[in-house]
């Protein structure tokens, strides 16, 4: 018989052995099915990408994108770009041309993406990341040709369609996450894990569109809603709107959140914002003004800059811009084609006066009221055509917001028609100093700001004529008028970028029948050298 203390151990050990072999056991039976559901988890996490087939652009388009590049300037400031998602589009039983279809308005096809990025590679440009833009705003150097191409909301479509576009293509994507719906509603939104490898190629910066106030929230007691991020929400429960305190801690948390979100991801702290529904917070009317300020006030002290599709006045990327913390983009939509990105770009790349001469730059000529206007330059002559009692025109807008610095001259012709009475010249346009020369048979008016805020300062008779020459040198310190070489005035500017702007004409007639009134030897060329000013545009300060 075996000895008691020594038939205990062995069955202890026997156990052990037992135990051990089913836990093996249990792993090799359970391994397959954790490996699944790892790979399940990582599936859902990081989807499939895939590729697109290059674009060929037909004759047409790169007849096109060879004019832009032969024409633009190679150094000006970047272009910037405004996508949404990227994905198939399909129709529907209700919408069959599922461009047609409202949910699919901001979302681009991979092919069409392809081909716009395929254009702009023909026409010499280049992609920038947020550090290059950032540091370009402060007064550095980028490189010819930029352009920086932004994403809004962190939509899915970045990593399965266009991270591979932006591959193949050797370009760079800027987007603007909503932190708080990154791995929500899955497949829609971008995953922590896809930016993660998004960010890990170098070809995608991620900056801020808000944690969670993405969002549009009542504003007043009869519940009309707006962008939550420039206006104080409204309390129903307490009959009040939030005081601008408790509004500045909430959009300070908000933005703040926005920042560690990504940081605590292990991706750099993000420079710039882009405001939900490109409501931004400078209004020129309406809106909220205190919280406005206060959105200001805070979006500057979190962010180097800001981007906004639908700014208060043109913003492109420049002095202005710069002084205004925030910056105008091209906004791309499921209808806009390859032929139409061309033309926005090269009608919103900066230009300084000696680059434009009106009479090669037809294309420049922007109306700003809604009578269908057609300028004809034809040398230095400017012709108005079309119905209506009132034409207003602006050479540039976003290409000459930056201009400080210029000269020119124009004649304005048939002002003794009976029924044209008056025609105008407009300096600083789109800006806050806009100056307006008015010009009649007998006489010329003066006046600062635009419609309602217009005051008149000045006014001179003048030797009736049908005719009358007009010279304009505008500068930082003002804005000098000369009428038939003996008639001044002068209106003095505060100065600094908000005080930029192209020029603009106006004709005025109250008899539809008649012509309107003519602008002849029109020119333009680069005004004296100021500080902050090169070439007649101002730039960005170091």
């Amino acid at each position: 018989m075996s000895d008691p203390d020594t038939r205990w151990p062995a069955r202890l050990a026997h156990g052990a052995i037992r135990a051990l072999l089913s836990l093996l056991a249990l792993g090799l039976v359970s391994a397959p099915f954790a490996y699944a559901t790892h790979r399940h988890i990582t599936r859902m996490q990081v989807t499939e990408q895939f590729s697109t087939t290059p674009t060929s652009l037909t004759p047409e388009q790169q007849a096109q994108a060879a004019d832009v590049d032969a024409r633009l300037p190679k150094r000006t400031p970047p272009v910037i770009l405004a996508y949404h998602d990227i994905r198939p589009i399909n129709p529907t039983e209700d919408h069959p041309d599922p461009a047609e279809n409202p949910q699919y308005h901001y979302v681009v096809t991979p092919e069409d993406f392809d081909a716009q990025l395929t254009a702009l590679k023909a026409a010499g440009y280049t992609s920038i990341t947020t550090d290059q833009y950032v540091d370009y705003l402060n007064g550095g150097e980028i490189p010819e040709r930029a352009v920086m191409i932004t994403f809004d909301d962190g939509t899915h479509g970045l990593w399965t369609y266009a991270d591979k576009i932006l591959e193949r293509l050797g370009m760079h994507g800027v987007s603007f996450i909503i932190t708080a719906n990154v791995g929500e509603k899955r497949p829609y939104y971008l995953s922590w894990q896809e930016i993660s490898r998004m960010a890990a190629s170098g070809r995608w910066d991620f900056q801020s569109h808000t944690r969670k106030m993405h969002a549009k929230l009542p504003i007043d007691a009869e519940g009309t809603v707006a962008s939550e991020m420039v206006n104080r929400r409204w309390l129903f429960e307490e009959g009040r709107r939030e005081t601008l305190a408790e509004f500045e801690d909430k959009i300070r948390t908000d933005l703040q959140g926005s920042i560690d979100d990504i940081t605590g991801h292990g991706l750099p702290r993000p420079r710039t914002f882009a405001f939900p529904f490109s409501q931004g917070y400078r209004l020129l009317e309406g809106g909220d003004p205190e919280a406005a300020a206060v959105a200001e006030a805070v979006i500057d002290e979190l962010f180097a800059g800001s981007f906004n599709n639908a700014p208060p006045q043109p913003l492109p990327p420049g002095a202005r811009a710069a002084e205004a913390g925030m910056t105008g983009r091209i906004e791309i939509t499921v209808d806009t084609t390859v032929e139409d990105l061309l033309d926005d770009v090269r009608a919103r790349t900066a230009v300084n006066p000696a680059q434009a001469p009106p009479s090669q730059r037809p294309d420049l000529w922007i109306p700003r009221t809604d009578a269908p206007v057609v300028a004809l330059s034809d040398g230095g002559r400017l012709s108005l055509s079309g119905p209506g009692l009132y034409q207003e025109m602006a050479y540039g807008l976003d290409a000459t917001a930056d201009w400080a610095s210029y000269q020119g001259s124009v004649t304005i012709g048939g002002l003794m028609n009976v029924g044209t009475p008056v025609a105008s010249l407009v300096t600083r346009v789109a800006s806050q100093n806009e100056v307006t020369l008015r010009v009649s048979a007998s006489d010329v008016r003066l006046s600062v700001g635009r419609r309602s805020a217009e005051a008149v300062i000045d006014r001179r008779e003048v030797s009736p004529s049908d005719r009358h020459a007009v010279e304009f040198t505008v500068s930082p310190a003002g804005t000098e008028f000369v009428i038939d070489g003996s008639v001044k005035l002068w209106v003095s500017a505060e100065g600094g970028p908000r005080s930029s702007g192209g020029f603009g004409l106006i004709g005025r007639r109250e008899i539809v029948s008649v012509p309107w009134p003519s602008f002849t030897d029109l020119r333009v060329a680069e005004g004296a050298d100021f500080p902050g000013v090169r070439a007649g545009v101002g730039v960005p300060a170091g």
